[in-house]
Formats: C-alpha cells, structure tokens, sequence
C-alpha cells in the first residue's frame, strides 16, 4: 500500500510539479511511484505538466485494465448517495469502500483514495469532486477476511 505521505517523500515526486495523475494512480493501483511515473512519460505527459481530465481518463483507465483491475465510472445517481448535488472530499470518505481503491476527479485535480481514506492533499478539504472511479482489485490482491466461524472451521485461531 501506497500512502500519499510515503510519496511525498519520494525524490522524483519532489523534482516533478503537477503531477496528481501519477500520484493517484499510485495509490489507486499501489503500484512504486518511479514506475507509474515513467509509464506516464511513455503515454506522452511531460513532467511538471498536468494531463487533462479526458487524457488522465484514457491512459488511467488503460493502466487499470493492465494490470486486472475492473474500473468502472461511478453514475451520477450513486453520486447523489454520496451527498447529493456538490459532493466533496470531505463527505465522500464515509461512503468509499476499504476493499476497493478509488481515483476522484475534480476541478483540475485528481486524487487516489483507498481503505475508505482519501491519500491528498485535499484530504478533509472542500473541494467538489465531479467524478469518481472505483477500482475493484484482481484476485492476486484481494484480502481475504475470514469470518470466526470459518476460522474455527479451518482449525485456525
């Protein structure tokens, strides 16, 4: 797992400037930040430059798809579950999923988010997010959690 304070100490995050994109899809895909970082480069995003929303789209999705994760856009409906008109950073982590990781979209930024915590700056902050992207990770990264009769099936304690 990838938190947004472990790459904030990171020497390639901290020479590269407007680079949201890459740190979310760190975290969304817990992946090393180098590599998503230079997997970006050869999709064509210059350092120190933001990608647009339709950009950070396409190539995040593609690298979603990679790497076996389902990713699915969340509908405006089921936004509206998540506070209705004006949803916000703030608001939204009491209905993320900690068995699914998350890329929010907003106003020029995106943020990863994943164990129903917000990894950004805009942690806690009012910012409106305009779209959502759940991730439902491959079976090789799902944690199982067993239940207390399964263990005492199992002969577990």
């Amino acid at each position: 797992m990838r938190t947004y304070n472990q790459i904030k100490e990171v020497q390639a995050y901290k020479k590269d400037k407007n680079c949201c994109t890459v740190v979310a899809s760190t975290i969304a895909l817990d992946e090393d930040f180098e590599k998503m970082q230079m997997t970006y480069d050869s999709e064509g995003r210059r350092r120190n430059k933001g990608l647009p929303h339709y950009e950070t789209r396409r190539i995040f999705k593609k690298l979603a798809e990679q790497r076996g994760y389902h990713c699915q856009q969340v509908k405006q409906s089921e936004m509206d579950k998540f506070g209705g008109v004006g949803v916000t950073v703030n608001r939204v982590e009491r209905f993320l999923r900690p068995d699914k990781s998350y890329v929010l979209c907003m106003s020029g930024h995106v943020a990863g988010a994943i164990d129903g915590k917000v990894q950004d700056w805009t942690e806690g902050r009012r910012n409106r997010v305009t779209e959502i992207w759940e991730l439902t990770p491959p079976k090789s990264k799902q944690t199982v959690e067993l239940t207390q009769w399964q263990k005492m099936m199992m002969g577990l304690k």
